[in-house]
């Protein structure tokens, strides 16, 4: 408790102090008034917070999953990808694309070097300046 209120949940009070501190990240607490961080609990298996002073931890969704208990991250399943925390989706990495032949493994992606007087951009493509102005537009 705090001297006017219950202390919040997601967060720990500690005797003497007036102000709420969160719980750790690869943690929650669900709880109003508790008075000390032994009261954060960490994330079961396959939940993750990637958030401090949070009341629940998250899943994982059906693509990924966590190495432990107290995670703050998901792994994903396949290689070359990682998780997002917002939707639970798991992307290939940046520099990776979907893998024709592997279903759930995202290979890296290799280009060739772009020709003098061009520029590659994200889409992997390489532009002339005049071609890059008219994509630009």
């Amino acid at each position: 408790n705090t001297r006017s209120y219950l202390c919040p949940t997601g967060y720990f009070c500690p005797a003497g102090s007036g102000t709420p501190s969160p719980c750790p990240a690869g943690t929650f607490q669900n709880e109003l008034g508790m008075g000390d961080n032994a009261s954060c609990t960490p994330c079961p298996f396959g939940q993750f917070q990637h958030l401090s002073g949070q009341a629940a931890c998250n899943l994982c969704g059906g693509e990924a999953t966590t190495t432990a208990v107290g995670s703050t991250s998901c792994v994903c399943q396949g290689n070359g990808r990682t998780h997002q925390p917002t939707d639970n989706r798991c992307l290939c990495r940046q520099g990776y694309k979907e893998s024709v032949v592997g279903g759930e493994d995202c290979a890296r992606s290799v280009f060739s070097v772009c020709g003098e007087g061009t520029w590659r951009g994200t889409d992997g493509v390489c532009r002339t300046l005049l071609q890059w102005q008219d994509y630009c537009r």
